[in-house]
């Protein structure tokens, strides 16, 4: 009589393969972001031409206004979250921190980079509308934002992103039910710091973009 032989589980991470029917990850990416791109040119040409479609000027630089404040509190506001989701996540275990960080990585990807693109583009639809008066001559303080707003994305491409996907990779192959990885206790640490900053810039930018300082 034989018995029964249990094979053992698995301690990381079961890999599902990836179905013969799925759209490849780059094209998945892709689409959106060409979406967000026509979006942003789309705003660039309502600031220049609103006008010629029957709208006032006014009405013109309101709209435009509108989208850059409210897709800017949006995209820069949901990351001020993530702060307060690591350490939670790494005190739940292996599996929580592990689905923190994709959470973070896809904010990112469909929610903070569309709409920093798009803050930029409404941005150059108000500077171009002739209502605005920037066009000859741009005040002090929107280029100490558009200066904040290229640091906050060279320090999110090349510092965040690379530490996020390190951070995944730790974890990839961890025991959901063990300890975290030692090796992770660095990499969380620069995700803190560069959270900060990024967190820092974004509270400027939005000081700037409501303020406006009129005496620089």
């Amino acid at each position: 009589m034989t018995g029964h032989v249990q094979a053992p589980a698995r301690a990381g991470r079961e890999r599902t393969p990836a179905s013969a029917h799925e759209a490849p990850p780059g094209a998945a990416r892709a689409l959106p972001m060409i979406a967000v791109l026509v979006l942003c040119a789309a705003a660039m040409a309502f600031g220049e031409w609103g006008a010629e479609l029957g709208l006032s000027e006014l009405s013109v630089y309101k709209v435009l206004r509108l989208v850059h404040i409210v897709v800017a509190v949006i995209a820069f506001g949901s990351t001020f979250g993530i702060p307060v989701l690591m350490p939670l996540a790494g005190r739940g275990g292996v599996a929580t921190l592990r689905v923190a960080l994709h959470f973070a990585e896809q904010l990112e990807e469909k929610i903070v980079v569309p709409g920093s693109l798009l803050v930029a583009a409404t941005g150059g639809g108000l500077i171009l509308s002739d209502l605005s008066g920037y066009q000859d001559d741009l005040p002090a303080w929107i280029i100490v934002a558009i200066a904040l707003w290229v640091i906050a994305a060279v320090v999110a491409f090349a510092v965040q992103n690379p530490a996020v996907k390190r951070a995944l990779a730790v974890l990839e192959d961890a025991d959901d039910t063990g300890p975290v990885p030692q090796a992770l206790g660095p990499i969380a640490g620069q995700l803190d710091r560069v959270g900060k900053v990024l967190a820092l810039l974004a509270i400027l930018s939005l000081f700037l973009m409501t303020w406006r300082p009129g005496l620089w």
